[in-house]
């Protein structure tokens, strides 16, 4: 069965490893190794994805698959022109 929740400090491991899984995937062969390394360990890490978890003005959401992790968004706010909300990762 298919849900979308909000994610928690608990999920902040398995949504590392997503997120990172997912941008290498998509962009490992489009860019330098080391650039790559670089970025994907300051953005995927465990540490890195609890603290946006739990970031004021941000949500962070899960889709799963029968308990499953397959997708997620990260919204926050991000005052503009055209809205106040932002979609930061849709993965």
């Amino acid at each position: 069965m298919f849900r979308i929740r909000h994610a928690t400090a608990a999920d902040a491991a398995a949504l590392a490893e997503l997120g990172e899984r997912t941008f290498r995937a998509t962009f490992a062969a489009h860019n330098d190794p080391d650039d790559l390394e670089d970025y994907v360990g300051k953005t995927y890490g465990e540490s890195q994805q609890r603290a946006e978890i739990e970031k004021a003005g941000s949500v962070t959401l899960l889709g799963e698959d029968d308990g499953v992790l397959i997708a997620f968004a990260q919204l926050r706010r991000a005052p503009s022109p055209h809205g106040d909300v932002e979609i930061a990762r849709f993965y």
